[in-house]
């Protein structure tokens, strides 16, 4: 959802509205994915998450690169974190797939920024959030 806020903030032929696009496209496919395998929705879990970046999703395309950017790296640190408690060799696979291509988001996002230092654009120094009630 919050990448669609941005994106209709931009020009629909812009080659940001497509990248924001697809991006939004990842995570519509990845709770699809998530809730597949689980049996679980991710509306309520993620709705704090939405409300709290949608200001800076909807904003200047600095203020979104660098939301997004935390955004990416916050989930690719949970995906990490949760990857040590699973027994199933699908779920492994499901969220190694995601969290990669999260990653790369970010490296895209912190190039958008203007980032230049590698240990930003390929590191990660985000928190993993709490998955309360997830086993």
């Amino acid at each position: 959802e919050l990448y669609r806020v941005k994106r209709a903030t931009l020009d629909a032929d812009s080659d940001l509205a497509v990248a924001v696009g697809v991006m939004a496209e990842n995570h519509q496919a990845y709770a699809q994915a998530i809730s597949g395998a689980t049996g679980l929705g991710a509306a309520d879990a993620a709705q704090s998450i939405v409300d709290e970046g949608r200001a800076a999703f909807g904003g200047s395309d600095d203020e979104f690169f660098a939301a997004a950017h935390v955004l990416e790296q916050t989930l690719v640190a949970t995906h990490v974190e949760a990857l040590a408690a699973y027994d199933s060799s699908d779920a492994i696979s499901l969220t190694t797939s995601i969290l990669v291509i999260e990653a790369r988001h970010a490296t895209v996002l912190a190039d958008l920024l203007g980032v230049n230092q590698s240990s930003i654009l390929f590191g990660n120094d985000q928190s993993a959030l709490s998955l309360s009630g997830a086993e």
